[in-house]
């Protein structure tokens, strides 16, 4: 399916997502939706690409800091 391929490199540069990474995104959501999934695989996969950069991780020695800390 070679327009799957050319969708997910037009769609991923506008959306600045790695070309596999939008590749899997449409594959999976043309199996699971279908033709609406083809839709909005992409509007998904930003938001989730956003959501998660948003999201901070706590790293491990400021974890056992604050653990310590406390004791």
């Amino acid at each position: 399916k070679l327009e799957y391929l050319l969708n997910s490199k037009i769609i991923g540069d506008r959306i600045r997502n790695p070309v596999w990474l939008t590749l899997v995104a449409l594959i999976i959501g043309e199996r699971l939706m279908g033709i609406p999934g083809l839709i909005l695989a992409p509007v998904v996969l930003n938001y989730l690409r956003v959501e998660m950069l948003t999201v901070e991780v706590p790293r491990a020695r400021e974890k056992i800091e604050a653990l310590t800390a406390n004791d």
